[in-house]
């Protein structure tokens, strides 16, 4: 016998409806809606159970693998570039006064990076990436493309700086022009 064979002969008893108690059911939906109504936790609480214990273990254990994965990344741990490539080292010097003095004549340090947030977002990026490369300079000695990347850094760094000693001066000229309309 087939299976299509079987469901004909019991065809009847398939079709056949059965009687829901429709009350009954409403009222075990009423409770389980009241009983979820009394327990509504606020969007701050954390369910951990009965195993708080752990929880509280296992959010150690992570905070303390998190801290010590952290890159630490401190002056020792940057090569000196000289050291790798000592051709550089006089263009390396010269650059590296160039952007002294641009940082003196617009005396950033007593700037406020509130001032000009893009342009101190752009050099922060700028010095995080020039340490990255710096670190990747053991590995990758004798590399141009290296070379000519830390080159840029210096280069780019101090159109950043010419960038903002415009900037200061476009707001000193502002500044200048509204206290002479205010005269």
């Amino acid at each position: 016998m087939n299976l299509e064979q079987k469901i004909n002969e019991s065809r009847k008893d398939l079709d056949r409806v059965e009687r829901v108690d429709v009350s009954r059911m409403w009222a075990a939906l009423e409770t389980n809606l009241e009983q979820d109504q009394k327990v509504k936790p606020n969007g701050w609480q954390i369910n951990i159970g009965n195993n708080w214990k752990w929880s509280i273990a296992a959010m150690i254990v992570l905070a303390a693998g998190l801290f010590w994965l952290q890159p630490n990344t401190t002056q020792k741990d940057i090569p000196d570039i000289a050291e790798y490539y000592p051709h550089l080292k006089e263009t390396e010097e010269n650059y590296q006064q160039l952007i002294s003095q641009k940082e003196k004549d617009i005396d950033l340090q007593r700037l406020d990076q509130k001032d000009y947030p893009d342009l101190f977002e752009e050099l922060a990026l700028l010095e995080k990436i020039h340490l990255e490369y710096l670190q990747d300079v053991p590995e990758f000695k004798g590399n141009d493309q290296l070379i000519n990347t830390l080159i840029r850094y210096y280069e780019q760094r101090i159109r950043i700086l010419e960038r903002l000693s415009n900037e200061i001066e476009k707001t000193k000229k502002y500044e200048n022009r509204a206290k002479e309309i205010a005269i």
